[in-house]
């Protein structure tokens, strides 16, 4: 069984005929913001919005500890993934301050979250919009069925949750749609990541591509274009009597080396 929710957990590891396999995945979960909304224009209004949101408490509580706090743009295992950057810190009365320092007037920000795509993913909209609430950004909140949910994403929210992964381990795929101005789907344009994304997806030696990559990600890591919360977990529940399957970076289920324990 695939994508077994956290909370069933429990339930799983008391059958003694069962076990649980998991792995980090190359997914990232995020809260997307549309960079051209009012208030979401400004790097220091979406900082408070980071700071607002206790990311801990969301994979301790919500995902029973199964993954880490995000620190990166981008998941671990992807090229020039950089180790020295912090998980993303929670502060509410900083963010307070920050959301006074911007002149927020309290106009509402309308927020989206889909059901049962992702591990908990309604479950922990609710709890961010309850966070963003508790620092005082006037949040609206609506959680839709995915089939319904991703048509409205970009038009009808400010800030949307999504998770994204390119399982190449090459980072280009969701740094395109998100980061470079061209095709950016957030309306984020900064001419540095540009040059940048330009430079590492012509540069043939592995090293200098990673080290770009790492530039890109400390840009972003300060604008905060979207914000990144936690690495997506791989949870699949298993007969204890079989034997060979390990689960995948990629999500790939590779069924080739299992089989059933006589």
């Amino acid at each position: 069984a695939e994508g077994l929710p956290p909370d069933k957990l429990a339930t799983v590891k008391k059958d003694a005929n069962l076990d649980v396999k998991f792995t980090k995945t190359l997914r990232v979960d995020y809260l997307i913001l549309e960079n051209d909304r009012p208030w979401l224009k400004d790097v220091k209004f979406r900082k408070a919005l980071s700071l607002a949101i206790d990311r801990k408490a969301l994979v301790d509580s919500i995902l029973g500890g199964t993954t880490v706090v995000a620190s990166s743009v981008s998941p671990p295992g992807t090229i020039g993934f950089d180790t020295s950057l912090k998980p993303f810190e929670y502060d509410l009365a900083k963010a307070k301050s920050l959301l006074a320092e911007t002149g927020y007037d309290g106009s509402p920000l309308k927020m989206g979250a889909p059901i049962g795509r992702y591990a908990m993913d309604k479950q922990i909209g609710e709890a961010i919009a309850g966070m963003l609430k508790k620092a005082g950004v006037n949040v609206q909140f609506e959680a839709l069925e995915w089939s319904a949910y991703i048509p409205k994403t970009a038009n009808a929210y400010d800030m949307w949750f999504i998770g994204q992964t390119d399982f190449t381990t090459n980072p280009n795929k969701h740094y395109d749609n998100l980061f470079y101005s061209k095709t950016s789907e957030i309306a984020y344009n900064n001419p540095a990541i540009d040059k940048l994304m330009d430079t590492a997806i012509q540069t043939l030696d592995d090293n200098a591509a990673a080290d770009l990559y790492k530039q890109i990600q400390r840009i972003l890591y300060e604008e905060q274009p979207v914000l990144p919360l936690y690495y997506e977990p791989q949870l699949i529940a298993v007969r204890k009597d079989l034997a060979g399957f390990v689960p995948r970076l990629d999500e790939y289920v590779i069924v080739r080396d299992a089989e059933l324990k006589k």
